[in-house]
């Protein structure tokens, strides 16, 4: 939730949903609070599951 939340952010301040969106969302400084937000949140969400290849 706290990706989603920092990512709608992003895109609000920014106005648009570019490549230039994931460049401000993944620096540092914004990375490191979202990993404090996300360890401060009780709702988890796993991985979903790959489907098996046959």
């Amino acid at each position: 939730m706290a990706f989603k939340r920092e990512l709608f952010e992003v895109i609000a301040q920014l106005k648009s949903v570019g490549r230039e969106v994931f460049d401000e969302l993944l620096k540092p400084e914004r990375l490191g609070r979202i990993k404090e937000l996300a360890a401060k949140e009780e709702e988890y969400l796993p991985p979903p599951t790959l489907p098996e290849e046959k």
